[in-house]
């Protein structure tokens, strides 16, 4: 009996999982370098430290080029301004709905950020969506 490894891809400007064998982790700058790979690659995405600019709806429909059916996303909204947190969020959704998107979740959820020399806990919303298991396919 085999045993099958998740596959996740991590897309994260500071590299958070380059250390670990079971992800693949790509610069948000290179999200359009998803279009080359297999489809349905990944069972998971998670996104953290990425800017909005580069959460547009191309880029959310390679990352669900390359994610499986039913694969979830996490992105964890990389905005320091509270009250701008909402607004990003929304953003996100709308560019992952464009994408093909279903089943937006936002929950409050805290980490902790490097501020010169200290650690500092700060809190964000995390999106989670899936990419469903049927959606329609353009001509």
């Amino acid at each position: 009996m085999s045993s099958s490894v998740e596959k996740v891809l991590s897309v994260d400007s500071k590299d958070s999982h380059i250390n670990n064998d079971n992800v693949f982790a790509i610069h948000p700058s290179k999200i359009k370098w998803l279009a080359d790979f297999q489809k349905e690659t990944f069972d998971k995405v998670v996104i953290q430290n990425v800017s909005n600019e580069y959460l547009k709806s191309i880029n959310f429909f390679y990352i669900g080029q390359s994610l499986k059916k039913n694969g979830v996303v996490d992105v964890y909204v990389d905005q320091q301004i509270k009250v701008m947190q909402d607004l990003d969020a929304s953003e996100i959704e709308t560019n992952a709905k464009l994408a093909g998107f279903t089943g937006f979740e936002q929950q409050p959820f805290e980490r902790w950020v490097k501020k010169g020399n200290q650690q500092v806990k700060i809190s964000t919303i995390k999106v989670s969506m899936v990419i469903p298991e049927k959606t329609v396919k353009a001509k």
